[in-house]
């Protein structure tokens, strides 16, 4: 198409010509026209002319509902200034109806109290050459707190005989809310152009938000009882939009009550809360008697109504004459927050006891009360909201006497029912109903209330879905009649995981709970019923160190009185130490504790039954005061053996003597089995990637700890159940071995081992030391030397590679490679070393040391020859592999040799590799 005003050719469809700017499109667009000019506003284009449509100007858009929003949702850019002395497209000016104009090159300002209305009129004028649309926007306020009516005009061109200029109404409307600050907010009005989509005016329009006062007293309890006091907490929310000075202020309602506040005034922020502490003591003790209500009232207070309640409090407390100020206020010269506006911002002063004052805005230098900025000045200011009154809070005091008064007349009443109900009741007694306690502890409690005690021989059992260590049946049943202090059985329901018993001597029964609640434990039969919360425990069985099942019982065993009397073991006591019967341990030591003893427990391997009593000290007929201690020798059972054939897992049971079934045994070649620290998983190698099976259940499917594709060896548990760390080698390509850490995950999760590589030596299986501090790793070097390796560290069992230093062969050896030290490892108690070394024989042969006489200069040669040792958990045998005279064999024969001068080597297999012994907690 072509333009009727430049002859341009232009697109068709276009609203403007790009070239002179002509309106093209004289249809209705949709846009809002402007609203009609007041009187006299057409005087520009002419006074007393009637403005006609000429030809080619576009007819009136249909009129809207005035308080229609601007179409765009994004922010228009910014206006692009006008060229220098060129006129700007559009200008606005705003006036505020009732407030007098601003100073020549000042914004216009308004003031308004939240929760009240404003009123500000915009004027737009189009002073460019083309018809244009404007949407009209205010900046500077929260979204809802402005309403701008119409947001959308349509004018005519500057000077042209049609409307090129209107008003706007905008309605200010913030919100009576603590988020309406009491303060100055600078706002823009902005107006932009619809036909190239630009900011083209803005004009500052100041306004300031009026403080407002809103407070909440709340008191809780509403109630409280007490003998010497009672104590509330007193709350004042601030629900203003300004901080305010509270006093508070309290008395009863008879003025006899001593009442104090911890704070007497609170400086709170807007929509915030403060709190303050009311104690109220009577004036005096009631001894006997009916409890007595004293009705407190608490009141606050701003300005100086505040002040007067200080002071007034001040006199009746009788802390002093005159009147009580605040810190730094002189009443009643005091105010809410106040503020300034100007060029620098805004000033604020602090909140203090007075009645609100106006403050004063700063306009182009000037300073103005903001009431004259408010619509009709301060005598046409429209109401504020009546605030609601502050009513008291009250709160209830209940004074309790020490005795009640009708304990004169119930005492011998009920010494005589007493009396009574001991003489005629039957002395049997109904069993409880015990299925269901929590714990042990809670139905030897339900027993010893009717007259009968718990049977310390209890069954424990794995049950799903049933909290551990809670009573799931007894016998007899509930509600069956039975002779008084007769015993009761109960099973137990455990969880099937293993736990570590912490110690709990030494302690009392409170402290005790909370240990082995936190163990996943729980309290079991007590020899004290009810039992002394402040008695420090003596003995406990399972002793520390165990492992049971989760939710197992412990047994509490309290010592002999302070103060009371018998002999020393074995001498003139009045109680005949009983034979061993029953033989399991805890049904003899709840025997002991019976008859007035205190049992204690030692473990120790043995090859009788685990858990059964071996020995006693004192043996049994001998006499013992009342509270002495006797102590019981418990089988801690014996360790299996499990070692490697080159092909699969075996198992040995040394107190029978007898091959146990295999751990594994698969078409991979599954070899360097070793224990964990808790004694019920091995891990070992399978085809080069390290597995994990649980020893605990039978036939359970081992998993995977390393990624297939990457090969280890020789893994080895750190000797701690706490904190599991496994050591292994890992297989390099070239064949070179790495000593690597891992903590051990939980799940089925994979391990990530972080390495100590070390190019110059190859490493085997690491020996950890008890303290977890330093590994030994027996190393052969590329020119045939061979020897310990030591890695020391800070940080006990720890799994990163930098807490390690070291790295050097520490034993004696040859640097041709004939001779040096082969394998060591440290005892489970620290105290000792084995190693095996050739350094006086052509052979390898076994020596035992102190932990730091790695040079073997004190060291004690055995006449045995070895090839691999191994430690027995109570560190008094040794396990050892005998591989051919220069240990070249892959398999060899596995003795155990005692260290004792009566000790003796016993065969264990004729065939068999890294053979190590299965951890015993509590078998030394």
């Amino acid at each position: 198409m072509v333009c009727p005003g430049c002859s341009e050719e232009i697109a068709d469809g276009a609203d403007f010509c790009p070239h002179c700017k002509r309106y093209l499109r004289w249809e209705p667009t949709g846009y809002m026209p402007a609203i009609k000019s007041p009187a006299g506003s057409e005087s520009a284009a002419g006074a007393g002319e009637t403005p006609t449509r000429t030809a080619g100007e576009p007819a009136a858009a249909p009129a809207g509902r005035g308080d229609r929003q601007p179409l765009a949702s994004t922010p228009a850019p910014e206006a692009r200034p006008a060229a220098k002395g060129a006129r700007p497209d559009a200008v606005i000016t705003l006036t505020v109806p009732g407030v007098e104009p601003p100073a020549a090159g000042a914004p216009a300002a308004i003031a308004i109290e939240p929760g009240q209305r404003g009123r500000v009129l915009a004027t737009v004028r189009n002073q460019s050459d083309i018809v244009d649309n404007y949407d009209l926007t205010l900046e500077g306020l929260p979204e809802g707190w402005a309403t701008l009516s119409p947001a959308t005009v349509h004018l005519m061109p500057f000077r042209s005989s049609r409307t090129y200029e209107a008003e706007i109404e905008i309605t200010l409307h913030p919100p009576r809310t603590p988020q309406a600050q009491a303060r100055h907010w600078p706002t823009t009005v902005v107006a932009t152009s619809r036909s190239s989509g630009e900011r083209v005016a803005t004009v500052p329009l100041e306004i300031g938000l009026l403080p407002f006062e809103q407070l909440e007293l709340a008191a809780k309890p509403e109630r409280r009882a007490g003998r010497r006091r009672a104590r509330f907490e007193v709350t004042v929310r601030n629900k203003a939009n300004a901080a305010a000075a509270v006093a508070l202020a309290a008395r009863d309602t008879d003025g006899a009550c001593r009442i104090k506040l911890d704070h007497e005034t609170l400086t709170i922020p807007e929509g915030q809360t403060g709190t303050a502490t009311l104690t109220v003591r009577p004036p005096r003790q009631r001894w006997i008697g009916r409890p007595f209500d004293w009705r407190i009232e608490i009141v606050h207070a701003t300005g100086d109504e505040g002040e007067r309640l200080l002071a007034t409090a001040a006199a009746e407390a009788k802390q002093g004459k005159g009147r009580r100020k605040l810190p730094g206020v002189n009443a009643p010269s005091a105010a809410l927050p106040s503020f300034t506006v100007g060029s620098d911002g805004i000033r604020t002063s602090g909140p203090r006891l007075q009645a609100p004052e106006m403050p004063r805005l700063h306009v182009g230098g000037n300073a103005v009360d903001l009431r004259r900025l408010r619509p009709g000045g301060a005598a046409a200011a429209p109401a504020a909201a009546p605030a609601a009154p502050l009513l008291p809070g009250q709160v209830v005091y209940r004074q309790r006497a020490w005795l009640p008064w009708w304990l004169a007349v119930v005492i011998p009443m009920l010494a005589a029912l007493l009396l009574m109900l001991f003489l005629f009741l039957p002395r049997t007694a109904t069993v409880p109903k015990l299925e269901g306690a929590p714990s042990v502890l809670v139905a030897q409690q339900r027993l010893a209330k009717v007259g009968l005690v718990l049977d310390p021989n209890r069954e424990q059992v794995v049950r799903a879905g049933v909290r551990a260590g809670s009573v799931i049946k007894q016998v007899p049943a509930a509600g069956e009649k039975l002779e008084k202090g007769k015993a009761v059985t109960v099973q137990v329901a455990v969880g099937s995981s293993a736990v570590e018993v912490p110690k709990i001597v030494g302690q009392t029964l409170p402290e005790a709970e909370k240990t082995l609640r936190a163990a996943g434990l729980g309290v079991g039969r007590t020899s004290m019923t009810p039992p002394d919360l402040k008695a420090k425990i003596t003995t406990q069985i399972p002793e520390a160190g165990e492992q049971v099942k989760a939710g197992a019982p412990i047994d509490i065993y309290y010592g002999k009185p302070k103060g009371a009397g018998g002999g020393a073991g074995g001498g003139g006591g009045d109680i005949a130490m009983p034979p061993i019967d029953p033989p399991d341990a805890a049904g003899f030591a709840a025997k002991l504790s019976d008859t007035g003893l205190v049992p204690q427990v030692v473990r120790q391997l043995s090859t009788v039954k685990r858990g059964d009593v071996v020995a006693t000290d004192p043996a049994a007929g001998a006499k013992l005061g009342k509270g002495e201690t006797v102590k019981l020798t418990v089988s801690a059972g014996f360790p299996q053996i499990v070692f490697d054939d080159d092909q699969d897992l075996l198992r040995f049971d040394p107190a029978t003597g007898k091959a146990l079934p295999p751990l594994a045994k698969t078409a991979a070649i599954e070899k360097d089995p070793t224990w964990s620290a808790d004694g019920t998983k091995v891990a070992y190698n399978a085809d080069g990637r390290i597995m994990l099976v649980d020893t605990t259940q039978q036939g359970a499917t081992p998993i995977a700890l390393t990624p297939a594709g990457e090969r280890y060896s020789d893994p080895s548990f750190s000797p701690s159940a706490e904190r599991q760390v496994l050591a292994v080698a890992k297989v390099n390509a070239d064949g070179d071995r790495d000593l690597c850490l891992a903590p051990m995950p939980a799940g089925t999760s994979e391990i990530r081992p972080q390495c100590l590589t070390d190019p110059s030596f190859s490493v085997s299986d690491a020996k950890w030391s008890a303290d977890g501090r330093t590994i030994l790793v027996p190393a052969l070097r590329k020119d045939g030397a061979f020897g310990l390796v030591r890695y020391r560290s800070a940080r006990a069992f720890s799994s990163r590679t930098l807490d390690w230093k070291g790295g050097t062969i520490v034993t004696p050896r040859d640097k041709s490679g004939p001779t040096g030290v082969r394998d060591g490892a440290f005892s489970p108690d620290g105290k000792q070393l084995a190693l095996v070394a050739n350094v006086d024989s052509p052979q390898f042969q076994l020596y035992v040391t102190t932990p730091d006489d790695l040079r073997l200069e004190q060291a004690k040669a055995l006449p045995v020859q070895a090839c691999k040792v191994a430690w027995r958990p109570d560190s008094k045998e040794l396990l050892v592999t005998q591989s051919g005279a220069d240990c070249t064999q892959p398999t060899g024969q596995l003795l155990r040799v005692g260290l004792g001068p009566d000790a003796k080597a016993e065969p264990v297999s004729a065939e068999g590799d890294n053979a190590s012994y299965q951890p015993v907690v509590g078998g030394g």
